[in-house]
């Protein structure tokens, strides 16, 4: 399966500039962390939001007034990557869409079952955002869009198997263009419990390799020809634990790579173990690659954060400062791997 890039957008806690950020995170320059307020009586949790200014046009929307932030994050991406393609609305109506995330509207998942808890009733305006698939609603009412509508939840490695199957709707001839979003939202929730699992920074200026959690959103459009082209999208491997893991990201590295030699790694290195599992295969295979490590400056935001980092690694092409190809491994924490590679020019098949 071969896919290109012809638009993108992304929403970070540095803005929504695709030069700005992607200059921020050469230079890993890290945004200010702010304190999330816990009702729980545990300790503040510190995190990199997107500034409000960034989302008002969404929140104005009539169908996004009472919707979740996630969905004014996901919207807004969608939307810049959409102006990004400059797709007309015949086009529109012949656009799939996959949106991939991690935990869905989970502050008003939150707040609609602790109603339950209280009053043995949810609130009716509170339920239809709590499933998985309300920001994919709004994405494709929002643009018009007429081909299939795909939510994928899992971990960071999900954000790629969206890339993964927009290229496999494009094959079926059915839709022109495929949008693939993904989005991560703040609630006291998940910062405490990413927070327990380690795989966030636990305060503010603490001495810790790990990075902040952060909200924000990304967005593609793909299309069957242009440039920078997705190739090798890998449909992953499951891992039961570390030393595993290791096995499969040598076992699907050796696939992808083949006699491929990128010079420019788009890491997903966090400061937390299982960077341990990307660092061995890519020092054994890739010794000499430059890497990327976005989350330094943009922080953990899981799904989210594969996919803008596919969007990195199309600048990082874009710049030709990798030689012709870029390598997008994600390690997920709920037992996924996976990988692609984009390269500066469409092949011969």
């Amino acid at each position: 399966m071969k896919a290109s890039i012809i638009g993108m957008g992304w929403v970070t806690p540095l803005g929504r500039d695709l030069d700005a950020v992607w200059q921020a995170i050469q230079d890993e320059r890290q945004p200010i962390p702010v304190s999330q307020s816990s009702s729980f009586g545990a300790s503040l949790c510190p995190v990199l939001r997107v500034p409000d200014e960034d989302l008002v046009e969404a929140e104005a929307l009539p169908r996004l007034r009472r919707s979740s932030r996630i969905s004014h994050l996901a919207v807004t991406a969608a939307s810049d990557a959409i102006a990004s393609a400059g797709l007309t609305a015949d086009q529109l109506a012949r656009t799939a869409l996959v949106f991939a995330t991690s935990d869905g509207g989970i502050a008003y998942t939150r707040r609609f079952y602790a109603e339950v808890v209280k009053s043995d009733s949810g609130s009716p305006l509170l339920f239809p955002e709590t499933v998985y698939n309300a920001p994919t609603s709004h994405i494709a009412a929002r643009l018009g869009l007429g081909g299939e509508a795909i939510t994928l939840a899992g971990d960071a490695a999900s954000g790629l198997a969206a890339v993964r199957l927009g290229g496999a709707l494009l094959t079926t001839g059915e839709v022109d263009h495929c949008l693939i979003v993904s989005a991560q939202e703040m609630d006291e929730i998940t910062c405490l419990a990413y927070r327990n699992l380690g795989l966030i920074r636990a305060e503010i200026g603490e001495e810790s390799p790990s990075v902040y959690f952060a909200e924000g959103a990304a967005a593609l459009v793909l299309a069957r020809n242009g440039s920078p082209l997705i190739e090798s999208p890998h449909p992953g491997f499951s891992y039961t634990s570390e030393a595993h893991a290791a096995r499969q990201m040598e076992r699907l590295l050796d696939s992808i790579l083949a006699s491929r030699r990128p010079r420019v790694v788009i890491s997903g290195q966090s400061g937390i173990s299982p960077d341990a599992i990307e660092q061995a295969s890519l020092h054994r295979l890739l010794p000499d690659a430059v890497l990327h490590t976005p989350k330094k400056t943009l922080g953990e935001s899981m799904a989210n954060s594969a996919l803008q980092h596919v969007i990195a690694g199309a600048l990082a092409l874009r710049d030709h400062k990798s030689g012709g190809e870029v390598l997008v491994p994600a390690v997920g924490f709920n037992g996924q791997i996976a990988a692609l590679i984009l390269t500066g020019s469409v092949s011969e098949e």
